[in-house]
């Protein structure tokens, strides 16, 4: 829904009040941790939830939020174009579009599964450019759609002025974040569409995270079992780590509300209520599941998505987050901007709604392996003790998520060779070799992948190995076999 510049500067200088005031948005909450679910890979829960999974993504819509460039990541292109691995040069959106043509097959629904891009002025040329050039990756005409989000007013300072654009000529600008894509799809209509073409479910990642889809069907067999409205994908996170946890957050009247909260809120408000901020638990992790912006939603009931956004125009509520000049707290290092995101979707939900998530554990490794920080910035992080989150992590943990699940198909994987790229650790498997359980093996080098077959897989935790997208470097650059 459009809003006038003198609403947008109205909300800002409210906004701008209560930051430059120290006022608390969570004030009077108390965090517990939530009750969710579990499940551990290679286990029989495990593998009922996916196999459940799998049969419900005949019902899913997929929502990819794209809006953002490889900048701080030391790329010039957009991030959907990046490679996910250098063996075969498969780009993060080859993958996705691939992966839900897999499970397009393998649901055995007999119906095309849409796909929304939300996209922004940045990225939305070149993202149409690259689906063009490469025949929309297998998709069907019209499977993939895309809606694109506008920017908003920056603001030079506690006053709510806004920033002339470096032409004079107009209003400067900044994204607001990937909180729109719930107004962009309630404007579009699409859910709607969804709910009355029988779809059940609509699923929302972001667009550097590889798991995203494989951790996906074992998520959604957990949101059908329990029927939620809204359902996040979590891990194990360590305190202090940049993403949010999801946390229990009471009111004084005792009604209670799960949800995101953000890392630069999280240990504040634990230091305030429990004394003790963000620490480890016998795990070793911090006892709050760690967010991975992996949104599951139903659709209809009167809790679902559809009766939700035309309730509430899927508009999130907006924060603001201004690094001041000064200690006055009136002026800025730099132009802010007022912001929006997708994991707040639950603010908008009524007494009644179920919300729940379930938190994916697997021994070889993490499954969630963020692309988002440059490689220095990665390389610090792992000097910290925590995920590097950066190009030379996400492939080698894509690599030790394929050799796990060859393990599971019955193939022998040798120990990993471990190798420092740039500051940066990562694992590399040499190559795999047959055990008496596999018939066929497969063969993996680093910057090189053998012809040999895929191994037939043993149990529902892969959908199916043979038709996990490899084997062309279809978006950046060809490699030599």
């Amino acid at each position: 829904e459009k809003r006038s510049l003198a609403e947008y500067r109205k909300t800002s200088i409210e906004l701008l009040r209560s930051a430059a005031a120290g006022e608390n948005p969570m004030a009077g909450l108390t965090p517990t941790v939530p009750a969710g679910a579990t499940l551990t890979a290679r286990t029989p829960e495990y593998r009922e939830a996916e196999a459940r999974g799998v049969k419900a993504a005949g019902a899913c819509a997929f929502v990819l939020v794209a809006g953002g460039l490889g900048e701080r990541l030391g790329f010039s292109g957009i991030k959907v174009a990046l490679p996910t691995e250098s063996t075969t040069g498969t780009c993060y959106l080859e993958l996705y579009v691939k992966t839900i043509l897999a499970f397009q097959e393998k649901s055995g629904a007999g119906r095309t599964l849409p796909l929304c891009i939300m996209l922004s002025g940045d990225t939305a040329a070149p993202t149409r450019r690259l689906l063009k050039e490469h025949g929309d990756f297998g998709a069907a005409p019209g499977q993939i759609v895309t809606v694109v989000q506008n920017k908003v007013p920056a603001l030079a300072d506690a006053s709510g002025r806004f920033v002339l654009n470096d032409a004079g000529d107009g209003v400067d600008t900044k994204p607001h974040g990937h909180g729109d894509v719930h107004a962009l799809l309630c404007a579009a209509g699409l859910p709607e569409t969804w709910l009355a073409q029988g779809f059940e479910h609509v699923f929302f990642f972001q667009d550097t995270n590889a798991f995203a889809l494989r951790s996906f069907a074992a998520n959604l067999g957990v949101a059908v079992a329990s029927n939620a409205d809204a359902h996040s994908g979590c891990v194990a996170r360590k305190p202090g780590e940049a993403m949010g946890a999801l946390c229990r957050l009471e009111k004084a009247d005792g009604t209670a509300v799960v949800r995101n909260v953000e890392y630069n809120q999280l240990a504040p408000l634990l230091q305030e209520t429990t004394g003790a901020g963000d620490v480890t638990d016998a795990t070793g992790s911090s006892p709050y599941p760690g967010n991975t912006n992996q949104l599951l939603l139903k659709l209809g009931g009167p809790h679902g998505y559809v009766a939700t956004l035309r309730r509430s125009n899927g508009a999130v509520p907006e924060f603001v987050n201004p690094k001041y000049a000064d200690e006055t707290r009136t002026t800025f290092k730099k132009p802010t901007r007022l912001e929006c995101m997708m994991q707040d979707y639950p603010l908008l939900l009524t007494p009644g709604a179920r919300v729940g998530f379930c938190v994916l554990k697997r021994d070889a490794l993490r499954e969630y392996s963020p692309v988002k920080n440059a490689t220095a910035d990665g390389a610090a992080k792992v000097r910290q003790g925590l995920a590097g989150a950066c190009a030379a992590t996400g492939e080698s943990d894509m690599y030790a998520l394929s050799c796990d699940l060859l393990k599971a198909a019955g193939v022998a994987v040798g120990a990993p060779e471990r190798r420092t790229f740039a500051d940066v650790p990562a694992r590399l498997r040499a190559q795999t070799s047959p055990s008496r359980r596999a018939r066929r093996c497969v063969v993996l080098r680093p910057r090189t992948i053998s012809a040999a077959a895929s191994p037939r897989p043993a149990s529902a935790e892969s959908i199916d190995a043979r038709r996990w997208p490899s084997g062309r470097a279809s978006c950046s650059r060809r490699r030599s076999r």
